[in-house]
């Protein structure tokens, strides 16, 4: 498999997967078994990565939540319809992404809700490149969220980020996978694209 490290700012480590390295869906699966053992997130690659069949992007509306109702208070659904430029809207939260931003995130811009110590600038990086690049991004960083009612609070936050397309072409949708947890080991940070 291709792979090269870059450094973003001072604080992260980035490998960057050659997709061409990765051919099937069994190979993608392999790589994100390689950074996490959650099993919870292999789940739900597995669910959207499995959905794709021999198409390079699953198609979201394909996506039926619902045969995966352990998993869904966790996920979230990027639009990128419209593009990037006015902000990143977020379709869907689950109840579990929603608790740590301390509001119900739904139908708001990522733009305007977001508080992560890491910054929006970051954060709309990871999103460019699954909306435009097409990439998978895995990401584990311990952070601090504001939360509206409890105040600052640091957590380990672990999310993988799977691109959607309907025609199989253009990006239109990001569904991903979040784990906000409050029991930080000081993991390495971690971010990996696809």
């Amino acid at each position: 498999m291709l792979a090269h490290r870059l450094r973003f700012r001072q604080d992260f480590s980035i490998l960057v997967i050659d997709e061409a390295a990765l051919n099937t869906s069994t190979d993608t699966l392999s790589q994100i078994r390689s950074l996490t053992s959650d099993e919870n997130i292999l789940a739900f690659a597995d669910f959207v990565i499995s959905a794709r069949g021999k198409r390079r992007f699953a198609a979201h509306d394909s996506l039926d939540l619902m045969t995966i109702p352990r998993l869904v208070p966790q996920i979230f659904i990027a639009d990128f319809r419209n593009g990037m430029d006015n902000g990143i809207l977020i379709k869907f939260s689950g109840s579990h992404i929603d608790e740590y931003f301390g509001r119900n995130i739904q139908g708001k811009y990522l733009d305007d809700v977001y508080n992560g110590r890491d910054g929006l600038d970051f954060v709309r990086e990871v999103y460019r490149r699954c909306h435009v690049n097409g990439q998978i991004c895995f990401r584990r960083k311990s952070t601090s969220f504001n939360h509206r009612i409890f105040g600052e609070r640091d957590v380990l936050q672990t999310f993988l980020l799977i691109p959607c397309s309907t025609d199989d072409q253009v990006v239109d949708y990001g569904i991903g996978y979040a784990i906000y947890s409050d029991k930080i080991d000081n993991p390495e940070d971690t971010l990996v694209f696809i």
